[in-house]
């Protein structure tokens, strides 16, 4: 009996070991930030290996963040979990939101990230191993200040109340201290923005908190009659958090989120993008990336992607579709990476959501400074130069035709090729005697249209609005 007891124990303690070696939720921080840098090797074949770098972010018991598989040229952003035992899970999505890795790990030590990584490339399954370090050799490190307060209606629990959640990213080193120092207060400055004092994110959180509660003393307590029934109409909660998109190669890229939820009844929010080039400390702005005039051309360039994203036709009028401009101009709310740059638009900016563009090195690549400090990310296949100024002159007289067109009557009916009866100036319908003799449905095509695209199904001729 003795030497089963034996056996028993000798084949459990393995496994025991086993699980005693990487750190529980419990021991791991609530909420970190972790740079990791490793390998990803097949496990089908050993010699075949992928690097791989991972923005890793932690939040109570969730897992974002950023990837980026070196040889593959490609971006993912981080969504998963940890559970209690302190196992990792978390999916590696591109920009369609289609999963380009599952990740499942542990951290054996505070920096120490070892697993596996599946994913089907090309119809096949593949399984990857890999053992990840937290490394600033190339990047920069992050103390996470995290901070929850709550203010309830005359100091009674059992009336409304505004609550803040702050979890913030305060860079820490860098080889240059005037640099760093630079670098910490543009992150100061994107999070808490009028509230920033330099170079003190304690205090910065304090006057955050304040004024959070100010508003909601203001606003909501000194108007507030007790009612048991509607408190939760009038419970604030406030949330801002940091993120980091890129941490490498020279560029650091911080995403700010906020999220307001205001007595359950209505959500609002945003995302702020901060791009900083590591060498200087500086911000890197649009006029650093594109050439001189570039804001025309990427007008044009940016108002003809959402007309693709959204499916709309190339002739379509924005300002038809919701939009609050015909023409889309670029922000300086943007972020870049290996495939493109990306603009993000608050709710009320461009139309009544959020929206997101983002274009393709490619479709950019005749506005594009050679040498700008994101040069890195270009593809080999670029082709800079050319006279790109063109398109702003063309653009421009587009703008004077639209602007002529708005101010002028209606055309002269004797002008018209089909004989004119009547025109309903509510709906722009023009009705012709006989609609069917219109081989092109009736439609008239203005300057820089092209007839062939035309929806020629309604048989409409599209005049400017002139109460625009």
């Amino acid at each position: 009996m003795k030497t089963l007891h034996i056996i028993l124990i000798i084949l459990f303690l393995p496994v025991q070991v086993v699980f005693a070696q990487f750190l529980s939720n419990e021991e791991l921080k609530s909420s970190f930030y972790k740079h990791m840098e490793g390998t990803l090797v097949s496990g089908n074949n050993a010699t075949d290996s992928l690097p791989v770098s991972l923005n890793l972010r932690k939040k109570d018991n969730s897992i974002s963040g950023t990837a980026y598989y070196k040889d593959d040229v490609v971006f993912l952003t981080l969504d998963g979990f940890v559970n209690e035992r302190g196992i990792l899970k978390f999916e590696a999505l591109n920009r369609e939101y289609e999963i380009k890795g599952n990740f499942k790990g542990a951290f054996y030590d505070t920096s120490t990230f070892k697993g596996t990584m599946e994913r089907t490339k090309k119809g096949k399954k593949e399984e990857w191993r890999f053992t990840l370090q937290e490394d600033y050799s190339n990047s920069i490190a992050f103390k996470n200040f995290q901070f929850t307060d709550t203010y309830y209606i005359n100091n009674n629990k059992n009336y409304p109340y505004v609550r803040i959640n702050i979890d913030f990213l305060y860079p820490v080193n860098h080889s240059d201290e005037a640099v760093l120092e630079k670098i910490q207060y543009q992150a100061e400055e994107q999070f808490f923005g009028d509230y920033a004092l330099r170079n003190n994110p304690q205090k910065n959180i304090k006057r955050k908190r304040d004024n959070v509660f100010s508003d909601y003393k203001n606003i909501i307590e000194s108007n507030y009659q007790h009612d048991p029934d509607k408190i939760r109409y009038y419970i604030w909660e406030s949330t801002y958090s940091s993120e980091i998109i890129y941490n490498s190669d020279e560029i650091l890229i911080i995403k700010v989120v906020s999220e307001e939820d205001v007595g359950g009844q209505a959500q609002s929010g945003g995302q702020n993008y901060l791009v900083i080039d590591r060498k200087t400390g500086k911000e890197i702005t649009l006029d650093k990336i594109f050439r001189e005039g570039f804001r025309k051309p990427l007008s044009t360039i940016i108002t003809d992607q959402i007309k693709v994203d959204y499916e709309l036709n190339s002739n379509t009028e924005l300002i038809e579709s919701g939009f609050l401009a015909d023409m889309i101009r670029p922000n300086d709310n943007y972020y870049v990476n290996q495939q493109g740059i990306g603009f993000y638009y608050e709710p009320y900016e461009i139309n009544e959501f959020e929206a997101r563009v983002f274009l393709p090195y490619k479709n950019i690549e005749m506005i594009l400074k050679e040498d700008s400090p994101i040069s890195q990310f270009y593809p080999d296949n670029l082709n800079f130069g050319g006279d790109y100024k063109f398109l702003a002159k063309a653009h421009e007289q587009l703008l004077e035709l639209y602007s002529s067109l708005k101010k002028s009557s209606m055309p002269d009916p004797d002008a018209m090729d089909t004989e004119y009866v009547q025109s309903d100036s509510s709906s722009g319908d023009v009705q012709y005697p006989d609609e069917d003799s219109s081989s092109e449905g009736g439609q008239v095509v203005y300057p820089g249209k092209n007839s062939s695209e035309q929806d020629t199904s309604q048989g409409k001729v599209m005049y400017p609005d002139e109460n625009d």
